[in-house]
């Protein structure tokens, strides 16, 4: 078969959490060349992307709990950024 169509997000594309939580979306997508249990996931971009990761069961978590009083991303405004 022809792998011809592009993943298509359901999921949001911004999240928020709350303070000293590590899970921050479960990313869901849908593909019409494959099946839904096919589509993965995988961390390409951003400016605070090595402070995430994606585990099994395709969930964004922090690698470390984040802290609001003291912010640690790129900008130290607490807006996190991955792609």
């Amino acid at each position: 078969p022809v792998n011809d169509n592009d993943p298509v997000f359901t999921s949001a594309a911004a999240a928020s959490i709350d303070e000293n939580q590590t899970v921050v979306h479960t990313l869901t997508a849908t593909d019409a060349d494959q099946p839904a249990q096919a589509v993965g996931f995988t961390i390409t971009g951003g400016a605070d992307q090595g402070r995430f990761s994606i585990d099994g069961s395709n969930q964004l978590i922090f690698n470390a709990a984040p802290d609001y009083e003291n912010p640690v991303d790129a900008g130290t405004n607490n807006d996190y950024e991955v792609e």
